[in-house]
This record gives structure tokens, sequence and C-alpha cells, in this order.
């Protein structure tokens, strides 16, 4: 079975309720929402309208321009599960509005 049967917006939005609960390690998510709080180097809460998650972002794929918890964004990632943790890897930070 591929992680498109688990995750059926693969490739698409998807909300952090949905990564927490249906996708499988690796699988490609889109988010939209908002950095909450730094939670360590390179480690943030991010927050849609179904919950919080763990996302890692490095310093070179965070937006040019400063943004704060009030701020959208769109972020693109994978999802890292494993038995101790749930978290995306982010490669992709847009600033929506």
């Amino acid at each position: 079975m591929t992680a498109c049967h688990h995750f059926p917006h693969l490739g698409g939005t998807s909300t952090v309720a949905d990564a927490k609960t249906k996708a499988t390690d690796g699988t490609p998510v889109t988010l939209t929402g908002y950095v909450i709080q730094e939670v360590g180097p390179g480690q943030y809460k991010f927050q849609d309208v179904t919950g919080t998650i763990t996302v890692e972002i490095s310093r070179e794929d965070l937006p040019p321009t400063e943004f704060n918890e009030k701020t959208k964004l769109k972020i693109r990632g994978d999802v890292d599960k494993s038995d101790t943790h749930i978290r995306v890897s982010v490669d992709i930070v847009e600033i929506t509005a």
C-alpha cells in the first residue's frame, strides 16, 4: 500500500489532525496555520483550527520576511513519525497573509 491510501490529502492541503492521526512516516503534507511558539533550536509549535504539532524548520527554510504568531503561513514537508514522537520536517515556508 502506498502512503496515498493512508492519507487521502497526499500532495494537497491537509490539517494538523490528519497529519497526526492519518499520516504515516514520510507522508508529504501541506498545512496552513500559525507558528505559535519556538520550543527549541529549529523546533516550533504549529497550530491550525484542528490542533497543534511540532514542526522542524531549518534556518535557511524560514521566509526572509519576519513573522509572528499572528502571521498565516503555509508549510510543506514530510511527517516524521516514530513510537516516541510525531512532527513535520518542513522544506518550504510561505507567508500567505
